[in-house]
């Protein structure tokens, strides 16, 4: 069991590949990753352990408002301030830091 969560955030609907890929490393490195989709248009082939619309619900709004909204960008910038918000409250992460040279997964 890891000592460390890493927390993937992404636009799912459009990188599900390479934050899978980012995923598949930290747990071959012995991490454990917890996956959030960001995403506004479209879905995942797979449930993320957070949805883009607990992330969009965080942040007060939801996703159909996103997309009424008509400007992805605005409604990516939303999500991601939510992020900022939703995941200290959530998991108990007492920093945001940048990752040392003996933390990065080379």
């Amino acid at each position: 069991m890891s000592e460390r969560t890493i927390l993937i955030v992404g636009t799912v609907d459009t990188k599900e590949d390479e934050l899978n890929y980012i995923a598949e490393v930290i747990g071959q490195q012995g991490g454990a990753a917890l996956t959030m989709d960001v995403s506004v248009l479209g879905d995942p082939s797979a449930p993320t352990d957070i949805s883009k619309h607990e992330v969009a619900e965080a942040g007060g709004s939801s996703i159909k408002e996103a997309i009424a909204g008509e400007d992805e960008n605005l409604a990516a910038d939303g999500a991601f301030a939510a992020v900022m918000d939703f995941a200290p409250k959530s998991w108990a992460i007492t920093s945001w830091a940048q990752p040392s040279a003996q933390d990065r997964i080379v």
